[in-house]
């Protein structure tokens, strides 16, 4: 019998039934890589996958709850229970507790050897910022080395809380019930947290936006604060020294019942103008000995036809120190002593109040004018009080005004009389 000859199409038809079946191993393979992480129970290996996560965050973390991972339609992984410790010394040990995290990030940049990340999302965290009294701070360092890979970020906190800790200064504020949405394009793109929560019982909304880095290493910041009805803007400059700088307005629609949230309670006036606005420049940061001070100066404020202007400078130390200096064109006596109040009801309140011990632990000084003050019977011209605070006692050291009528009083401390002049 004849030996057949191999022919030029069978080798062609050899090579392309090698090429469809190496083809079809690697979309099997493909397919494999793709659809079997989603069938695997990955709870087993969720010591390693915390492992792994604390190398690119450089921080201990932990997963005691149940952990799915999948590769379609984009690579998702999803952990119950996880905690990112803090900085060694912190009060809070934890930065970051949540009750779950999902994590979905692009695959094409992934393969490439980039993390784009779609979103993460933090259901019910619990988050520490806390300053120790060294200076550390418990974000420092987080995620540096995943940092240089990461192209952009989305991120979602859903009904968190979330703690800011100074302990150099002892003060601290609690945000609850909070949900934050944070994105940041990546490269020299603007960074944008938006979200609301609660503070201290009052409902509050955050819209905040960073721009990039001027060449001086400035970076532009805008912010919007709301406050039940009232609502606050900054646009200014975050400085390389940590410290701020930029334009402040606050407007409101209920003066009692903004200064109520601080803990100031007005005389019943019902009078008193409710829709109030206030705009300064803003100057916070450390001083030469190291200790933070806030200033607000070239200050206006609107109440009704009243305008007030001067400015206000605090220093946060062990014992905060408030300066101010404000001057008023006019202030109806009735709209802020109350409808029942004429001079001898004010004069007595005004010596119960220096006769007991001050309720706010500050010290400072007080420089108030008023151009014109309107009493029951007449009008006080150029009042001017001037005083000291300090923890134990409020002292007037000089108050002045011109009587109804054109005669004047002026006194100054020690003494507690009002000397006709």
């Amino acid at each position: 019998s004849r030996t057949p000859v191999a022919t030029p199409d069978d080798a062609c038809s050899a090579v392309k039934k090698l090429a469809l079946g190496l083809i079809l191993l690697l979309v099997l393979l493909v397919a494999a890589v793709l659809v079997v992480p989603g069938q695997i129970d990955w709870t087993p290996y969720r010591a390693r996958i915390a492992q792994e996560i604390g190398g690119l965050t450089g921080r201990a973390v932990t997963i005691d709850g149940p952990v799915s991972f999948e590769m379609l339609p984009m690579p998702r992984l999803v952990a119950g229970d996880i905690r990112v410790a803090s900085v060694p010394g912190a009060t809070v040990p934890d930065l970051l507790a949540a009750s779950s995290v999902d994590l979905r990030v692009s695959l094409l940049p992934l393969l490439l050897g980039r993390i784009e990340v779609v979103g993460v999302t933090f259901d019910q965290p619990s988050v520490a910022l806390e300053t120790l009294p060294d200076g550390r701070r418990s974000w420092d360092g987080l995620g540096d080395s995943v940092g240089r890979r990461l192209d952009s970020v989305r991120a979602a906190i859903r009904q968190g809380s979330v703690l800011w800790l100074d302990r150099r200064s002892g003060r601290q504020l609690e945000i609850e019930t909070a949900d934050v949405r944070l994105i940041a394009p990546g490269g020299s793109g603007p960074v944008s947290i938006s979200g609301t929560g609660v503070v201290a019982g009052v409902p509050m909304t955050l819209d905040l936006s960073l721009q990039p880095r001027s060449p001086l290493g400035a970076l532009p910041v805008n912010a919007t604060i709301g406050l039940d009805a009232t609502e606050a803007r900054l646009g200014g400059l975050l400085r390389p020294d940590g410290g701020l700088q930029g334009d402040l307005s606050v407007v409101g629609k209920d003066l009692d019942a903004s200064l109520a949230r601080i803990g100031i309670k007005l005389p019943a006036s019902s009078s008193r103008p409710g829709v109030f606005a206030l705009r300064g420049t803003v100057q916070a940061g450390m001083d030469g000995t190291g200790v933070e001070r806030i200033e607000l100066a070239d200050m206006t404020a609107d109440l009704g036809d009243m305008r007030a202007a001067g400015g206000v400078t605090i220093t946060l130390a062990a014992v905060p120190r408030v300066e101010a200096t404000l001057g008023f064109n006019r202030l109806a006596l009735a709209d802020w002593a109350g409808d029942d109040a004429g001079p001898a009801a004010l004069a007595a309140r005004l010596a119960a109040a220096l006769s007991r011990k001050a309720v706010l632990p500050v010290t400072g000084t007080l420089d108030l004018s008023v151009a014109a003050l309107a009493v029951r019977d007449g009008l006080v011209r150029d009042l001017r009080l001037q005083a000291a605070l300090d923890p134990a006692r409020i002292g007037v050291t000089r108050l002045a005004f011109g009587l109804p009528g054109g005669g004047s009083a002026a006194g100054r401390s020690p003494s507690s009389r009002v000397a006709p002049e």
